[in-house]
């Protein structure tokens, strides 16, 4: 058993257990399921300071594995009622995917 499949048995487990329901569009692409982790705001901080937020933003989760192919502005994603709009990648550490949505 490598780390890589460690690792990957280990963001299945977490998104069954944390993950909600969603649809995932890629922008002008056909919508699919996907379970995601929403997060409701991350406090960004410019590096060197400590206490001075510039920003919130919201920020979801997605296990890599559930993407058809990378996150790119303008995708949505519908978890129930709500509809939110991808502004940006934030993170890829290969197993994981964070967005930061409008």
């Amino acid at each position: 058993m490598t780390i890589s499949s460690i690792l990957d048995a280990a963001g299945q487990d977490i998104r069954t257990k944390l993950g909600e329901e969603a649809t995932f569009t890629p922008y002008g692409g056909s919508p699919y399921s996907v379970l995601v982790i929403p997060h409701s705001t991350l406090k960004l901080q410019p590096e060197g300071y400590e206490g001075a937020v510039v920003a919130e933003i919201k920020t979801i989760d997605i296990l890599k594995s559930d993407l058809a192919s990378d996150p790119k502005k303008r995708d949505t994603i519908v978890i129930g009622a709500t509809t939110y709009t991808v502004a940006e990648k934030i993170l890829d550490d290969g197993t994981w995917v964070k967005v930061a949505v409008l």
